[in-house]
């Protein structure tokens, strides 16, 4: 027997049908066959699927290969999903991170350099009060010479003009 031609005993299990009903197909031309050289009709498989669609009767099996590489396909398909998934989630991460390093390098530019600190708001609260308690040029000498030498001394502004003074005295 040919793998692709069937007798009508093969045809009736592959179809499911009676053979009757294959008889009155044929006989009708719903069907083509083929007369055999012992003189019996042979049918083509792909005539059976073509006239009555899928076969019951006919298991198709796929070949083990293909099979395995199937299922090899879909697991390396998932692993590839569930890696990058993985890495979208790492980039949400970084881009994150990025995001907070972008804000933390703008407030400190908005800092003054070093050595160049803005003052303190009150810094000048207490010099404009000694300056208000200050008699004027020309009010009159104290007696006091040094309310005299601190009158001349400009005032103290940084750490440096600090050490400074006390570098003076000593």
């Amino acid at each position: 027997m040919s793998p692709h031609r069937v007798t009508i005993a093969e045809a009736v299990t592959l179809t499911g049908r009676a053979r009757r009903s294959l008889y009155r197909d044929m006989d009708a031309g719903r069907v083509s066959y083929h007369v055999g050289d012992d003189g019996r009709r042979r049918l083509d498989v792909s005539e059976l699927i073509r006239a009555y669609g899928a076969l019951p009767g006919m298991e198709v099996e796929k070949p083990a290969a293909e099979s395995e590489g199937a299922t090899l396909s879909a697991r390396l398909l998932a692993e590839l999903v569930e890696l990058t998934r993985k890495q979208g989630e790492t980039l949400d991460a970084q881009r994150e991170e990025l995001a907070a390093l972008r804000r933390e390098v703008a407030e400190l530019r908005s800092l003054p350099a070093p050595g160049q600190l803005m003052p303190h708001p009150d810094y000048d609260r207490p010099t404009r009060k000694r300056q208000a308690l200050e008699p004027s040029e020309g009010e009159g000498d104290s007696p006091d010479p040094s309310v005299k030498r601190q009158r001349d001394r400009p005032p103290v502004r940084t750490f440096a003009d600090l050490l400074e003074r006390l570098n003076a005295r000593s």
